[in-house]
């Protein structure tokens, strides 16, 4: 089963690092990327990325600039951190939610999940299953270098919901799924968001044991357009 072609990733892959030559990026470089894929036509924007490391003032300022002036709905994510050094999980990713508990453990205050937001109200049960059977090699992509260079046609991003994450193998990103073993996690959220929009999201009696909810401690903020939270 394809994709829908609706959502398009812009992967931050070794080519990508290669040139920005250090890594986290530093802010004013996706701010640079916001304003080209807005500029592009994006329909939305979702940053599959860590902001929590060390900025400078300038930078931050500038990529605040860049989404308070985006037509482009932008998604951005909060996390929810435990002390301490938690056990490690193998078991594959084969389930995603439609919301998470806010960042702080606040009760009753739920957050949307990046599937939820990227699917646009079309939501299930709070819990789904995957549909691994989307292809995810029909996922239309680029790479964020060609984005800021300005090396791509402006037509595989106008109208598309977007999507920026990791690919690249040192930085880490990958989980076990079934069907393709590892993927990067930006496309486990994109065949979530898939799942939701197709329609073909799974539904389950239980948990059940031997699988493990997509990105539990990740949820999701909204800033619409000219907005920024």
């Amino acid at each position: 089963m394809p994709a829908s072609g609706e959502i398009a990733v812009v992967e931050i892959d070794a080519g990508t690092i290669d040139a920005i030559g250090i890594w986290p990026f530093p802010r004013r470089n996706f701010a640079d990327l916001i304003q080209q894929l807005d500029q592009a036509g994006a329909r939305s924007i979702a940053m599959d990325i860590d902001f929590s490391a060390y900025s400078t003032g300038s930078d931050d300022w500038a990529l605040r600039a860049a989404i308070k002036g985006s037509s482009a709905h932008i998604i951005l994510p909060t996390f929810v951190q435990q002390a301490g050094r938690l056990p490690e999980d193998n078991r594959l990713i084969e389930r995603s939610a439609t919301q998470f508990e806010k960042a702080g453990g606040s009760l009753g205050i739920r957050r949307p999940s990046m599937a939820a937001l990227l699917a646009e109200g079309q939501l299930p049960a709070n819990r789904f299953t995957i549909d691994f059977g989307i292809d995810y090699s029909s996922i239309p992509f680029l790479s964020m270098r060609q984005v800021l260079e300005g090396n791509f046609d402006p037509g595989l991003i106008a109208g598309k919901r977007i999507v920026v994450g990791a690919t690249s193998i040192e930085l880490g990103d990958q989980f076990p799924v079934p069907r393709y073993g590892f993927l990067p996690g930006v496309y486990v959220q994109v065949l979530a968001a898939e799942s939701l929009l197709q329609g073909r999201a799974l539904q389950t009696s239980s948990p059940g044991s031997g699988c493990c909810s997509c990105f539990r401690s990740v949820c999701w903020s909204s800033a619409g357009p000219g907005a920024l939270r």
